[in-house]
């Protein structure tokens, strides 16, 4: 990035001298015409590193929408196994760093982790509504029967609330 800097200030600087050898040999007051453009140069210089730094790259868009889950299965001081949980929000976090967070945190907190800690990546992205999701309905249905069969419903409800279901696929 620094590179980029120089490389614009360098070719600003032969502007600037270009113009104000051209400004000698027309007779125009060359010191003029050289800050001139040497404030134009500089001011281009700042508008296109102003929307650089001001805006995430894709890269950091996507990392911006995800966090790291971390959970594994410990014993704590009374011998009762559990499996815990940690939520890491920082982008910039591997893995493996989010392990060695975890186990770190365990031991602060006199749990012994009984196994290898998982690690998922999860979407920060609120999750879309199914519009037309056969899956959903066939699951309904399942949780109809299941209330049909304990009595919870009648026949005639659950064929009402079938068919309904079912003109949904």
């Amino acid at each position: 990035m620094e590179g980029i800097i120089y490389l614009i200030l360098f070719m600003n600087l032969l502007m600037v001298l270009g113009v104000a050898q051209n400004a000698k040999e027309t007779g125009r007051n060359w010191l003029v015409w050289a800050v001139i453009v040497f404030i134009f140069g500089i001011f281009g210089l700042v508008l296109y590193f102003y929307d650089i730094d001001r805006h995430p790259t894709d890269k950091q868009a996507k990392q911006a929408k995800r966090s790291l889950r971390v959970y594994g299965d410990v014993v704590d001081s009374n011998g009762q196994e559990k499996t815990v949980g940690l939520t890491f929000q920082s982008n910039s976090w591997t893995k493996s760093e989010a392990k060695e967070a975890f186990r770190e945190s365990c031991a602060e907190k006199g749990l012994a982790l009984t196994g290898e800690p998982t690690v998922t990546i999860e979407s920060n992205k609120p999750d879309m509504k199914k519009s037309n999701s056969s899956g959903d309905e066939t699951e309904k249905i399942g949780e109809l029967k299941n209330l049909r069969d304990s009595g919870a419903i009648t026949e005639e409800e659950f064929q009402e609330k079938k068919t309904v279901l079912l003109n949904r696929l």
